[in-house]
């Protein structure tokens, strides 16, 4: 198991893992998983090039799940989802 996140801490916004700075208001994220590893990626102000926060080897298993969660945010969240893209690669 791992995570992506958009975090504020200590008054100051990060990506985990890695807890690369992240000032920027909007992100975009994104995570890409082939069969034996992965990789979590942003996108600064939500457009340019993609910055990778992490990679690296994933145990193949039977029931692999993906969990896309918000919580903790404020009363009005402005958190939004445009896309999201499921496919299977061979």
């Amino acid at each position: 198991m791992f995570k992506l996140v958009y975090e504020h801490v200590d008054g100051k916004d990060y990506m985990i893992p890695g807890k690369v700075p992240a000032p920027e208001k909007t992100v975009r994220l994104r995570l890409l998983v082939t069969k034996d590893k992965y990789t979590t990626q942003f996108q600064p102000d939500a457009k340019g090039e993609f910055k990778t926060v992490a990679s690296g080897n994933l145990t193949p298993g039977v029931e692999e799940q993906v969990s896309i969660q918000c919580y903790n945010g404020p009363a009005t969240p402005s958190i939004g989802y445009d896309s999201m893209i499921f496919g299977s690669w061979k």
